[in-house]
Parts: C-alpha cells; sequence; structure tokens
C-alpha cells in the first residue's frame, strides 16, 4: 500500500509540473530553488529489479540476472552548508536469490544537491544479515543519483537510480555472499 501511494505522488509531481507555478516559482510565488539547509532526512522505497547482478557464493563464481531486491532507505542528519547534507542511514532489504536474504544495513553518507535539486547521495555501512543456511554481517555500499520536485517549502518528491554492493558472509557455515547491481528508488524528502 505505501509504495502505491509513494508511486502516486511521484507520478503527479513528475506529470504536473505546474504545481510549480509559472517558470520554476513556487506556488507562493517565492523562488523553487532549495537550499537544503538544517535538519535533513529522506525516505526511499523501491528495489533492483535485476539484483544481484553478480553473485558469487562461496567463491564458485557463479553468477545470476533475473532475482528481485526490495529495499526500504531512511537518511537522517543534517547540512553542514547549503545543499550538502551529512546523515546516518539505515537499508532494510529482502533479496530473492535460491532463497530469501535478509538485510539491515545500519551506516553513514552524504548527499549534495545542484542548484536545480538534482542530487547524489552515497552511503557505506554494516550489514546483518540471514538466510536459509545462517546468519552474517559484512558491509553495503550504495551511490545514489537522482532529481528531486519540491512541493513544498521544505518538502520534495523525486526517484533516483542506484547503485548497490553487498558483501556477506557466515564463518559458522563457511558462506560467503556478494551481490552488486543497479536499482530504483522514489523519494520523500524533508529538508
Amino acid at each position: 500500500m505505501a509504495l502505491k501511494l509513494v508511486c502516486l505522488l511521484a507520478a503527479i509531481a513528475v506529470a504536473r509540473p505546474d504545481w510549480l507555478g509559472p517558470e520554476g516559482s513556487a506556488v507562493d510565488g517565492s523562488s523553487n530553488e532549495a537550499t537544503h539547509e538544517g535538519f535533513f532526512f529522506r525516505a526511499g522505497l523501491g528495489g533492483i529489479p535485476m539484483a544481484p547482478a553478480s553473485v558469487d557464493i562461496n567463491s564458485t563464481g557463479h553468477s545470476s540476472l533475473g532475482n528481485a531486491a526490495t529495499l526500504v532507505r531512511v537518511q537522517m542528519g543534517g547540512s553542514l552548508v547549503p545543499r550538502f547534507a551529512v546523515h546516518l542511514s539505515l537499508i532494510d532489504a529482502l533479496v530473492t536469490y535460491q532463497s530469501e536474504f535478509q538485510s539491515l544495513t545500519f551506516g553513514a553518507g552524504f548527499s549534495w544537491y545542484s542548484k536545480e535539486n538534482y542530487f547524489v547521495t552515497s552511503s557505506m555501512g554494516y550489514l546483518v544479515g540471514s538466510d536459509k543456511f545462517g546468519n552474517g554481517q559484512g558491509y553495503r555500499l550504495s551511490i545514489g543519483l537522482g532529481k528531486e520536485f519540491m512541493v513544498s517549502e521544505f518538502s520534495g518528491l523525486g526517484a533516483m537510480i542506484t547503485w548497490e554492493q553487498v558483501k556477506w558472509s557466515d564463518p559458522d557455515q563457511s558462506l560467503y555472499w556478494h551481490a552488486m547491481g543497479p536499482g530504483f528508488q522514489l523519494t520523500w524528502t524533508y529538508n
């Protein structure tokens, strides 16, 4: 249900840029240029439709295309200077690959915005995960490029493409799992 709501709001924001008023100004007549100062919060929902694009289990060299992952991302922090925020990141992922692999990543990162509200975001963190074979730990690196459309003075809806890399191991079971691939997320940002 939440995914449908986020998709609907993003589609309306993209299809109805006139929400911003004439020539890129906000409805109330103020400039559409967001400075992204102070408190920063972003929530994202999406997936990796072809993840893992590359998978290596127990160093067998096995790779696969056509699996899927669902990602929920939360980033919270603040701006050090206008248009540049540092944040803590929490990423919950469910990957379907022969069985289900559930992971939770705690990390830190940054987001930088252009004057036109395009953004680059990156985070890296400690990952704990489990699958049908056992529990393990590792890391996740996430890089995203996106665009936000301001729907109010402090709130924006957007979309981003991501590149995710995950390394996970369970030493007790001699399991090693490495996956990476592209993804897509719809975002809501308050800043």
